[in-house]
Parts: structure tokens; C-alpha cells; sequence
């Protein structure tokens, strides 16, 4: 029976096809051995089953198709048993092979196919942004031009991933020394394979198998994995390289530097092996797919693939930045003094003239007449202080009473006019002040006292007015406290400023006569 069919008993007449979902790959079968998880066989007569790719999985053995990342979910790698579910604050749509970061002012739950915008009051959790340096390596033989090192960093560069978790960056060549295989004492194991060994058989031809990996994976031609015990091996021992042959085989190091957005329910533990495995992911797909020495047509190297794969497994990954990110995983409340519209990208400072005393608010409240807020993100108003007043709302500052004017309360809406009697010089004043003896002030309002004029006088303070010198006296001098009695021969009718002398034949003996 060819391969890709089989006879189950003796004397069969003809072959029969592999079934869906089942393979035959070798030659003279007797059963067939069916795909398993993770892999397919669409029809019948398959010789070897093919692989699920990206976006796709079969969780069972003997799949005949692959099964779509469901929306919400996703599928990393080639080959996969199951879908995996977005974290919070990704989405993604059916068949994902990553889930995408939602926009600022958006999150999601775990699983989710679309991003929520935040709620008024609320922000979206947001993740860190991460700095990773990768330590690889690659093995070659050839030899180096003097200007090497660009085309290296180039080609490295082109063979990773554009779409996927991780951003990368830039690639830095670093140090080129002989590579020796501990497991063959110093001989380094040759570029291609002349035979294949599987237990319990003999030596096949391996020119159908094209590359291996250290998981004893072969990847046919048509880039099916076949199942085999292990990889390919060279036959003869004249056709191994030593390290002191022209050829021999180098390590050339390098670093890639990528960013990443995390979710915020990851850590730096988790997103560092997955920064690892990425890598790693996309350089086998590269080397198995023979797309590694295509990239450096510049270099005068080969690489040797199944030595790479195998440095590959000791990739580091050192993170180098880490910035931003909440650690919640839904929205949080905006904070007292804080607002935030439907949708925001943050929290907003409640501005000057504004305050907010709660947490969770999508606006704030305007500070009331009598109070004021002279500062950005407050939790509360302060009343004006005495002296002080805010005629309306949103003050961001109170005004200082104005001369003639004062508030003796906090919390002042106006100032009060000073009362008749009293005055007040300046701005801010708490109080009103009496006018002194010998002064007054006639209405409200005043800023300053009127000393008594000349034929009046005034001894109490806090007056409106003053008297007048009344008959037999006299005030000489403007703000006097008290009147004067006429002298003898001297008289004085009201309000005289000075006493008038008895003229002939006229006398006065006494003292404040009129």
C-alpha cells in the first residue's frame, strides 16, 4: 500500500485511504494513526496531517478541519489544542491569533470581543508599558564582509513578527565566536542530512524532511509535521565539519529590543516568558521555513538551522523600563476632586472656582456665593474670611472689601456700608470705626471722619454730627471736643466762633453772657 493508505488484514485486495482526520506516512501500512490535537486531515488518503495555524485549533484527535478562534479569544502559536481567552483590556474578533489593546478611555473584561467605554465618573484601567532586551544567538559558517553587521541586523529584523503582542525595534549584532557541540567532543554535526532514524527501523532517505527541531519535529516539504522518533542525522562521519576545517561553525550574538502593552492583569513574570516564547515562536517558524537564509543574500554565511534551534532554547529576555499602568483590572471611581466623561482617557482635576467632594463624579460643583476655590482638584470650597466677599458662584478668589465698607462674618455674600457715626480708611476691613470727639460722619458709607468746623464742637465719639457753641460760648477751631464761655464784656449768640465785646455804653461783669 502506498502511503496515505493501508490494509488492516491479511489478504486484502486493495488499499484502503486513510480517512479524514487520520494519516498514513510510510509505506506498506497495516492502520492508520489519526491526526492529533492540533493538527488536520481534511480528506481521505492524507499522508500526513497538516497543522492548525495561527487563529485556528483542534482539540481533539482526528480533527478534519480546524476550528476558528471564537470571538473574545484567541490562538498564538501553530499547532494549538485550545483557545485561549483575551485578558482584560484586549479584544478581539473570530479567528484572532492575538488580542488587541482597547483605545484610551476604554477596557474590557476578560473575554471580551469588543471594548467598553468607560462610564462617566470612571476611568479605564490601563497597563504598564514594558522594555524588553533579547539576548539570541545564530549559528553560521562562512565568513564575514567588513561591513557585515548592518546586513545581519537587517535580516534579523526582517523575520520578526509585525502584528503580533510585541513590538520590535531595533536589532544590535553583538559578539562572533566558534561554536562547539559539547555533545559530538568538538565536532560540530554537518549543514545537511543524508539519512533519517526512527526506532525500531532501518535507515530511511531523509531528503523528504527538510529541517528538525530540538522537539524531534520534522517539517516535510508541504510544511506538514511529520511524527517522528527523531531527527535527522548525518550518516557518515566524513561528512562532519571540525572545528578547525575552513567552515567552521560560528555564534554571532545579538540583542532585539521590543516593547509591550501589557493588560492589567499581567505581570512582569508572565510577560517576560511570553516576550521569550514569542521570540522564539517567530524564529523557528523562520528557520523551519527556510526563510532565514534568504533574508542575508549580502552575507557570504549559511546558517545552520538545527544548531540555532537548539541555542534558541537558551534565549534571555531582561527587562529593561517599565511605565504607567493601574494594576486594576475594571474601571476605578475618579477620586474627590475629580471628574471624568463618559469615555475619558483619565481623570480630570476639578478646575479653579470648582470642587468635588465625592469620588465618581462626572462633573463638579461650582463653589457657592460666600466661598470660594483658588486651587485645581479640590475636594471643597472655603469660605471667605472676614474682611472678604464672593458676590456669585465659581470665585476663585474673594474680593477685599472696599473702603467705606466691611464684613465682620465669614462667608459674605457683600460688605456692609459703615454706619453713620463711624468710617472705615482702607480695604479688608473686618469692622467699622466711631468717629473720634471733635469729628463725625453724616451717612453710611464714609471712609473718613469730618472734623466739627469752627463755632461747633463734638465730645462723644460715633457721632453724625456736632453741636452748635451755644449762646454765651464759642469754638474758636475746627474739631474741638468742647465750647468755651465768653469772658466778661464779651458775648456770644449760637454757633459763634468768637465772643463779640460790649461796645459803649454797654458793660458785662459776668462770664457767658449772650
Amino acid at each position: 500500500c502506498s502511503a496515505g493508505s493501508f490494509a488492516a488484514s491479511e489478504g486484502a485486495v486493495s488499499c484502503a485511504a486513510a480517512s479524514s482526520g487520520s494519516f498514513v506516512g510510510d509505506i506498506g501500512a497495516s492502520s492508520q494513526l489519526e491526526c492529533l490535537a492540533g493538527r488536520f486531515a481534511a480528506g481521505a488518503g492524507a499522508t500526513a496531517c497538516s497543522i492548525c495555524e495561527r487563529g485556528t485549533f483542534s482539540a481533539n484527535d482526528g480533527a478534519t478541519s480546524c476550528a476558528l478562534a471564537s470571538a473574545g479569544s484567541y490562538v498564538l502559536k501553530d499547532g494549538a489544542k485550545l483557545e485561549r481567552s483575551c485578558p482584560s483590556g484586549r479584544f478581539s474578533g473570530v479567528g484572532a491569533s492575538y488580542c488587541t489593546v482597547c483605545a484610551p478611555g476604554t477596557w474590557s473584561p476578560s473575554g471580551a470581543a469588543a471594548c467598553l467605554a468607560a462610564d462617566a465618573g470612571l476611568v479605564a484601567p490601563t497597563g504598564a508599558a514594558y522594555e524588553f532586551d533579547i539576548d539570541a544567538v545564530l549559528v553560521v559558517a562562512g565568513t564575514f564582509g567588513p561591513d557585515w553587521r548592518a546586513a545581519f541586523e537587517e535580516a534579523i529584523f526582517s523575520l520578526l513578527p509585525t502584528d503580533g503582542f510585541f513590538n520590535y525595534t531595533t536589532v544590535t549584532s553583538g559578539n562572533v565566536v566558534p561554536r562547539v557541540d559539547s555533545s559530538s567532543g568538538g565536532v560540530v554535526p554537518c549543514l545537511d542530512s543524508t539519512s533519517w532514524h526512527k526506532l525500531g527501523e532501518p535507515s530511511k532517505d531523509c531528503a523528504w524532511a527538510s529541517q528538525w527541531s530540538p522537539r524531534c519535529t520534522v517539517r516535510g516539504e508541504n510544511k506538514t509535521l511529520a511524527q517522528v522518533a527523531c531527527p535527522c542525522a548525518c550518516a557518515e562521519e566524513s561528512r562532519r565539519r571540525r572545528l578547525d576545517d575552513a567552515g567552521q561553525l560560528m555564534t554571532v550574538g545579538y540583542v532585539v529590543d521590543a516593547t509591550y502593552i501589557s493588560s492589567p492583569e499581567e505581570n512582569v513574570t508572565t510577560i517576560t516568558e511570553l516576550a521569550r516564547l514569542d521570540f522564539i515562536d517567530a524564529l523557528e517558524a523562520a528557520l523551519t521555513d527556510g526563510l532565514v537564509n534568504d533574508t542575508m543574500p549580502g552575507l557570504d554565511v549559511v546558517v545552520d538551522v538545527p544548531a540555532t534551534l537548539e541555542d534558541l532554547e537558551a534565549t534571555t529576555v531582561t527587562t529593561t523600563g517599565v511605565s504607567g499602568g493601574d494594576g486594576d483590572t475594571l474601571p476605578s471611581s475618579c477620586a474627590p476632586g475629580k471628574f471624568a466623561l463618559a469615555g475619558s482617557t483619565g481623570c480630570a482635576d476639578c478646575e479653579r472656582g470648582r470642587f468635588n467632594p465625592i469620588a465618581g463624579q462626572s462633573s463638579c460643583l461650582l463653589a457657592s456665593a460666600g466661598a470660594f476655590v483658588n486651587v485645581t482638584g479640590a475636594t471643597k470650597s472655603t469660605p471667605c474670611s472676614k474682611g472678604t466677599f464672593s458676590a456669585g458662584q465659581a470665585t476663585r478668589e474673594c474680593e477685599l472689601c472696599e473702603a467705606g465698607s466691611f464684613s465682620a462674618d465669614v462667608a459674605q455674600t457683600s460688605c456692609l456700608l459703615s454706619r453713620a457715626g463711624s468710617y472705615v480708611p482702607g480695604v479688608g476691613a473686618t469692622m467699622d470705626v466711631p468717629c473720634s470727639p471733635g469729628s463725625f460722619s453724616a451717612g453710611a458709607g464714609a471712609t473718613e471722619c469730618t472734623p466739627c468746623s469752627p463755632g461747633s464742637f463734638q465730645k462723644d465719639a460715633g457721632r453724625s454730627g456736632c453741636q452748635f457753641a451755644s449762646a454765651g460760648t464759642f469754638v474758636s477751631e475746627e474739631g474741638a471736643t468742647n465750647e468755651t464761655l465768653c469772658a466778661p464784656g464779651f458775648f456770644s449768640t449760637t454757633g459763634q466762633s468768637e465772643c463779640t465785646s460790649c461796645s459803649p455804653p454797654t458793660f458785662n461783669d459776668l462770664v457767658g453772657q449772650s
